[in-house]
C-alpha cells in the first residue's frame, strides 16, 4: 500500500518535498498547535521530505476567528489564493512563538508575508480531536491544464472567458445593489414529490429558472424518471436545433444588416440604461473594470485621473512609492 498523500502527488509527478504550504486547523491553543504541529512534522519525516526544505505554515484564524462550521472552507479558499498569487501569507499576529514548536524543524511559522515564485501544490489540515480529521492536497490547476492538447486548451479557455464575464457582471451587480453576493437557499431545488426521482435517476438535471434566478428539476411531480429523460431529450433536441438555425441565419445576414444591428444595440443601450435608473432625471452609479496596467504610465492622463478619482484618493495614491498599485 502506498501512503494516500504520496499517491496523490504521484499522480502529478509530485513528491512530498513539492508542498509548498499548509494551512493548519491552528487555534492558538496549547493542546492544539503542538500536537497539530508534532503530527505534521511525523509526516513530513516519514514520507521523506528533506532537510532545510520546511513546510511554511498558514495560521488564519487569527484574521479570521474560529467559525462553527466553515473553517475548512476559509482555509480552502485562502490556499487557493496562494496557488493563485505565489504568495505565503504570513502569520501578522506571531510576536511570542513558544520555544516548544522549535524542534518540529520540517515546518516554518512566518509571522510576515514573503513572494515565492510559485507554488506546485498546498496541504489543508482539518486537525480535530475525538480521531475526527482530514486533510485536502491542491495541485496547481497549471498541471491539468497541461495534460490538454493545443485544440482541447483552446475551447477551455473560451469557455472560461465566458464564465468571467458571467461573474464579473454578478460582481457589478452585487456592489450596486441590483442582487445578492449569496443566495442562501432555504429549501431543496425539488419537492417532495420529486424527491425519490431526483436521487434514483442517475441522469436527473436542475434546470435554470429566469423567474426565481435559481436553479430547480422542473416538471410535474408525478412524472416517472423516464418521461423525465424522454422531455429532458426533446428539450435539448429542440436548443441544438433552434442553435443550428440561428448559426446559419447570422452567416447569411450578417454584412446587409450592419447597420441595423447598430440601430438595434442603440435601442438596446438606451433602454438598458432606462431599466437601470440612469434616464436623464435619475442619478446612477457605473462600474468600469480596469488592469493596474491602465496606471503603470501616467504621463498625459492627467484628464483620465481627474474624472475618476477624487484629490484625496489622487493625494494619498502620489503619496505612495508605487501609485498604480
Amino acid at each position: 500500500d502506498i501512503a494516500p498523500l504520496r499517491g496523490a502527488l504521484s499522480v502529478w509527478n509530485l513528491d512530498i518535498d513539492d508542498l509548498g504550504a499548509a494551512s493548519f486547523h491552528g487555534t492558538g491553543t496549547k493542546a492544539n498547535d503542538k500536537n497539530e504541529s508534532e503530527v505534521t512534522h511525523k509526516q513530513m519525516a516519514h514520507l521523506g521530505r528533506s532537510a532545510g526544505n520546511p513546510l511554511p505554515v498558514i495560521c488564519q484564524k487569527n484574521l479570521t476567528g474560529h467559525p462553527k462550521g466553515a473553517a475548512a472552507a476559509w482555509m480552502l479558499n485562502g490556499l487557493l489564493q496562494v496557488l493563485n498569487t505565489g504568495l505565503i501569507p504570513g502569520n501578522r499576529q506571531l510576536d511570542n512563538t513558544c520555544e516548544t514548536l522549535r524542534k518540529y524543524d520540517h515546518l516554518v511559522y512566518p509571522n510576515r508575508s514573503y513572494q515565492t515564485v510559485g507554488v506546485k501544490a498546498v496541504l489543508m489540515k482539518s486537525f480535530g480531536f475525538g480521531q475526527a480529521g482530514g486533510e485536502v492536497v491542491l495541485v496547481h490547476p497549471d498541471y491539468l491544464l497541461s495534460t490538454l492538447a493545443a485544440e482541447e486548451f483552446k475551447h477551455y479557455s473560451a469557455r472560461r472567458g465566458q464564465r468571467l464575464i458571467k461573474m464579473n457582471t454578478h460582481a457589478q451587480g452585487v456592489i450596486t445593489g441590483k442582487q445578492v453576493h449569496i443566495q442562501v437557499k432555504n429549501e431543496a431545488p425539488y419537492s417532495s414529490a420529486q424527491e425519490s426521482n431526483v436521487y434514483l435517476d442517475p441522469t436527473a438535471r436542475a434546470e435554470y429558472d429566469a423567474m426565481t434566478k435559481t436553479w430547480r428539476f422542473g416538471g410535474a411531480d408525478s412524472l416517472t424518471a423516464e418521461e423525465n429523460r424522454r422531455q429532458r431529450a426533446e428539450k435539448r433536441a429542440k436548443k441544438a436545433k433552434a442553435a443550428a438555425e440561428a448559426a446559419a441565419s447570422s452567416k447569411k445576414t450578417t454584412e446587409t444588416h450592419s447597420a441595423d444591428s447598430s440601430s438595434t444595440l442603440l435601442t438596446a443601450i438606451n433602454q438598458a440604461a432606462t431599466d437601470l435608473g440612469l434616464a436623464s432625471k435619475n442619478m446612477g452609479m457605473g462600474v468600469d473594470v480596469e488592469p493596474v496596467a491602465t496606471f503603470e504610465n501616467l504621463n498625459g492622463r492627467e484628464d483620465f485621473i481627474r474624472r475618476n478619482f477624487t484629490d484625496q484618493e489622487m493625494t494619498y495614491c502620489y503619496s505612495a512609492p508605487h501609485p498604480a498599485a
